[in-house]
């Protein structure tokens, strides 16, 4: 019979059957250590990561099936279902036993946690629907329910302020949303080509993320622009016509932001395996990769940063 070892503490590990996989995930109940999840075909386990205590035991609801387990607050997780259809729904739980919430059903969508979207100091839940290219938003605090649905994809800005970005007719464009229903800025239509996405970083160091928006041309020219976001009002602060961050990569040179010096890099390839991880050591990045497509995260301090970029030799 094979057996799945998954250390959590020294000292401390959790052993499962065939059939289950085990990863390390979240900090689930809060006491600072990262928990276990252990995952077969039906049913989710959370272990705690000090003990081989089990924190919670999800199994199948009807034709659904447990797909993923997301931290919200307040001792809350999230815990999302699917059947074979690709319907999805999820369920609030709140001491990792009682259902205090199940969302409605929606069709071919993806649920993930998010953050406190609407200010109200609590974690909350998205439901994304890629063919209608729609999110809906749940409270992930009582009164739960529906707080929103939005046309584009969602990203957390700073804990209350949202932005939303959607690509129509060949361009993208996005809105930045105050306490999630607020709608405090409408960005214009920027042409997209090749890859094109839109997330908050930290440029200026002024204690307020900042907006990001990428965009390649058919000439295979960059074009990134910086929005200032102090919620005094969202503004275009300056035009890159090369990276600012990792989008397009030029002779295998990355050019980073200077604040990003210090951070550590991982490059993935389209397969998910790593190719490279290294330390900025400064803002020019000498990659010795392949021409192609590949997938980075950029990690320092608290904050981690994620997407795709494109090496062209």
């Amino acid at each position: 019979m094979l057996w799945i070892l998954a250390q959590i503490t020294p000292g401390d590990s959790v052993v499962s059957p065939s059939g289950w996989s085990i990863w390390m995930e979240w900090d689930y109940n809060g006491d600072g250590v990262l928990d276990a999840v252990e995952q077969s075909s039906d049913s989710i386990k959370i272990h705690d990561g000090v003990s081989t205590t089990l924190l919670g035991v999800y199994g199948p609801d009807g034709t659904y099936s447990p797909t993923n387990a997301f931290p919200l607050s307040g001792g809350r997780i999230a815990v999302s279902y699917s059947d074979p259809s690709g319907n999805v729904l999820f369920k609030i739980y709140s001491g990792f036993t009682t259902v205090e919430y199940t969302s409605p059903s929606h069709l071919y969508s993806m649920v993930q946690a998010i953050g406190d979207a609407d200010g109200d100091g609590n974690a909350d839940v998205t439901v994304y629907d890629g063919i209608y290219d729609t999110t809906y938003l749940y409270s992930g605090a009582a009164p739960y329910g529906l707080i929103r649905a939005y046309e584009g994809k969602m990203r957390l800005i700073t804990p209350g302020n949202v932005l939303v970005f959607a690509h129509n007719s060949g361009n993208v464009s996005f809105k930045v949303y105050s306490n999630a229903t607020n709608l405090v800025y409408t960005s214009s239509a920027y042409p997209y080509a090749i890859t094109s996405d839109v997330m908050p970083f930290l440029y200026d160091n002024d204690d307020y993320a900042d907006i990001l928006l990428g965009t390649v041309s058919s000439s295979w020219t960059a074009d990134f622009y910086v929005f200032s976001t102090n919620f005094l009002g969202v503004s275009e602060r300056e035009k890159e016509t090369e990276t600012v961050l990792p989008g397009l990569v030029k002779n295998g040179t990355l050019k980073l932001d200077e604040g990003l010096v210090g951070a550590t890099l991982k490059v993935m390839d389209v397969s998910g395996r790593t190719v490279a991880t290294l330390r900025v050591r400064e803002s020019r990045v000498r990659l010795n990769l392949p021409a192609g497509v590949y997938f980075y995260t950029l990690h320092r301090g608290d904050r981690t940063l994620s997407g795709k970029m494109v090496i062209l030799k």
